[in-house]
Parts: structure tokens; C-alpha cells; sequence
């Protein structure tokens, strides 16, 4: 088995070059940018632009203002979250403590800080592509202005950590899945790479500062109690787990961390999630199965194409096992085939989900699977507006 993953990726992560993007391909956005105002970008594009328009119209978030809880520390900088599947106990008068209700989203949960980070996440990505896209310094200013009230602010800035997410309230305990939190984070770090080309003094020093901070957040994830009990999951969360860790290191520079992620992935997270069938052992047990066999496929494809974007290659054997749960979903792209295990969520959304993946795979990983972009042809292409038009 060691020989196995020693070969599963071929090339030195130390020869990277500076600012390698994780996800986005600058290359071919580059090439769209020439073409920006042809089909099929330019519907895009002009999608791009109106959202970014209407961002810079509210004000900057943060995860201290309108904080409607505050977390046991006292701390207003803290973020908090509560467990999304965690209800109120309706057999004890004060509901505590809360229980879980696999699968079905507690109201309350929109009101903590995590959908605020995915918001602010969201304008940063926005900003940046609007700026690159149509060289207008608004939105890269609305970008750097964003980035600094949620990380740099000194009234308005975030921890670096996250002990206070998914709280189980009636608990004292600190949940391990507090980490997965900061898999938003990871959705914003091609626009930090990007930005690096706006020309500003303070903001090139200001990027040193968020680098930092990640670095800390990284030391957060990596060695925290919570931390240390969320690298042993054996699903999903794993996955999200490690693929935090390897953008973070990659992006603050740590690359030998990085070469060691990536060379226990398959190992330690694709064959032991994964069985010969190709089904996802512990998603299936889930009440919203196809959602989370396609959401992990999702974080995979992250990780591949991370390594890709790399300038790493992946031997075919690396993948056997990832192709077989990709495989093994497609079936179910038919909407009057039934999926043979629990599904309580919107199989519609999943569907064009796994659609979207298996797009990116014939268009990132490997050429050859012309099925695959068929298959995204005929159950769930983008449509002419959507952001992604632009980076892949």
C-alpha cells in the first residue's frame, strides 16, 4: 500500500509557482477576459457585474456586528455557530439539550454567524472577479475593504479559531465539527491569489496581515483538541477537514505540509470512503444520502484539481476508486430512476450538482471522458449567466 500512494502523485509540489491559483485557471480566464464580450461570457460577465453593483451598495460584514448571540468566552470576535441538525428537545420544558434531527435544518441556525461568513466569502469572490474582468479599482476596493473588517478591523475583526461552532446548545463541550466551519474560507482564496495583483501599498501590507491570520487559523485547525478529533472522520467532513488544511498550507506556504496531504489523500480518504462498488459507506447512512455522496464527490474534485492546478499528475490507478463513486451516482441523473437509499433533500439540486462535477472533470482532470460532458449536456448545463461560465 505505501508504494501505492508514494506514486499517486508524480512531480514536486516544491516547484510550484508563486501564486498558483487553487482553483481558478488563470490562464483560461485570461483568454475570456479577451472575449468578454462575446457568447457565451458576456451574459455572464453582465451577471457578474449587476451582483457585484448591488454588493457595493450594503454595507461590509463582520462577525461582530448585529451578533445576535454572544459564545461562552464573552468574546464579541469570536464566531459562533449552532449545529444545523440541532433541535430544541419538545419532552423537556427548556428544550435543552438540543437533539439531532438528521438532515432537516433548525431556523435558528441562520441566525449565528455561519451564513454571514458564507455571505461575506461570496462578496470578496464577487469583487474580485468584477474587478479583474472589467479593470474597474471599485470592486477591487470593495474587495480589500471587505477583507479587512472581517479579518484586520481591530473593532470588527475575527479570531482566528472557530471553538465555538456548531455548538450543541445544553452542551459545555466543543464540537469537532466546529473546523468544517472554515470550508468557506476556502472558496475565497483564488481571490486573495488575484488580488495580489492590485496595485496598492497598503493593501500588499494589509495581505501579509491575512496571511497571517490563516497561518494562525491553520495552527487552530491543525492542533486544536477539536482539530486533532476531526482528522479521525472517516466521511465527508474528513474530506472537508483535509481539503481546509491543504489550501491553507499551500496558500501561507508551508508547501512540505501540503505534499504530505496530498499524498495520503487516496488512502486515507478515498479508499476508506469509498468500497469497490463505487458507494460512499457512510453517506449512504445519511437521511439526504445522494446529497452527501455528491457533496463529497464535490470536496474530492477540489482536492484533484488543487493537485492539478499544482502542476502535479495524478497516476490513472490514483483515481480508479473516485471514478467508480462518480459511476455509481450517474444512474440517478434519470429522475425516474430511484435511488435505493434514504433521500429527504431536493434530488433535483444534487442532480445538477453531480452534473457540474462531472463538467469540471472533462474539463480539468481528463479530456478523454467525453461521456461525462455529454452527460452534463443532457441533465443539468449551466445556465448563460452563471459565474463559473468564467473560470472553466
Amino acid at each position: 500500500m505505501k508504494k501505492y500512494i508514494v506514486i499517486v502523485f508524480t512531480g514536486l509540489l516544491m516547484s510550484i509557482p508563486a501564486l498558483a491559483q487553487l482553483f481558478w485557471n488563470k490562464a483560461n480566464m485570461r483568454n475570456v477576459k479577451m472575449q468578454i464580450d462575446k457568447q457565451p461570457y458576456k451574459s455572464a460577465y453582465d451577471a457578474l457585474i449587476k451582483k457585484a453593483d448591488l454588493y457595493l451598495l450594503e454595507p461590509h460584514l463582520s462577525v461582530v456586528n448585529d451578533k445576535d448571540h454572544i459564545p461562552a468566552s464573552g468574546d464579541i470576535h469570536d464566531y459562533m455557530s449552532i449545529g444545523r441538525y440541532t433541535w430544541p428537545d419538545t419532552t423537556k420544558a427548556d428544550g435543552l439539550p438540543y437533539i439531532e434531527r438528521d438532515g432537516y435544518t433548525n431556523p435558528e441556525y441562520y441566525t449565528y454567524d455561519r451564513e454571514v461568513l458564507l455571505k461575506m466569502v461570496d462578496r470578496v469572490k464577487t469583487f474580485t472577479l468584477a474587478w479583474y474582468f472589467s479593470d474597474d479599482s471599485r470592486y477591487a476596493s470593495a474587495a480589500v475593504g471587505q477583507i479587512r473588517v472581517w479579518f484586520l478591523k481591530k473593532e470588527t475583526y475575527m479570531n482566528p479559531n472557530m471553538y465555538y461552532g456548531q455548538i450543541v446548545k445544553g452542551y459545555t463541550y466543543l464540537n469537532a465539527t466546529a473546523v468544517l466551519d472554515g470550508a468557506g474560507f476556502v472558496d475565497m482564496i483564488d481571490a486573495l491569489y488575484l488580488l495580489d495583483d492590485y496595485h496598492s501599498w497598503m493593501w500588499h501590507r494589509d495581505l501579509k496581515r491575512v496571511k497571517k491570520w490563516f497561518g494562525q487559523f491553520l495552527d487552530w485547525i491543525e492542533t486544536s483538541d477539536q482539530g486533532v478529533r476531526q482528522n479521525k472522520s472517516r466521511d465527508n467532513t474528513g474530506t472537508s477537514y483535509d481539503l481546509q488544511r491543504l489550501a491553507y498550507n499551500l496558500y501561507c506556504g508551508r508547501v512540505e505540509n501540503a505534499q504530505e496531504i496530498l499524498n495520503n489523500f487516496v488512502e486515507k480518504r478515498i479508499l476508506k470512503q469509498i468500497d469497490d462498488e463505487g458507494v460512499q459507506v457512510e453517506e449512504i447512512k445519511r437521511t439526504s444520502s445522494f446529497g452527501y455522496s455528491v457533496s463529497n464527490i464535490s470536496v474530492m474534485m477540489n482536492f484533484i484539481i488543487i493537485a492539478c492546478n499544482q502542476g502535479l499528475q495524478l497516476t490513472p490507478e490514483s483515481l480508479t476508486r473516485f471514478y467508480k463513486a462518480v459511476n455509481y451516482l450517474i444512474p440517478y441523473l434519470d429522475e425516474n430512476k430511484q435511488w435505493p437509499y434514504q433521500e429527504i433533500s431536493n434530488m433535483k439540486y444534487y442532480r445538477k450538482r453531480l452534473c457540474f462535477e462531472l463538467f469540471r472533470i472533462e474539463t480539468c482532470i481528463d479530456k478523454s471522458k467525453t461521456n461525462y460532458l455529454k452527460l452534463y449536456e443532457k441533465y443539468g448545463k449551466m445556465s448563460d449567466n452563471d459565474i463559473n461560465v468564467l473560470l472553466y
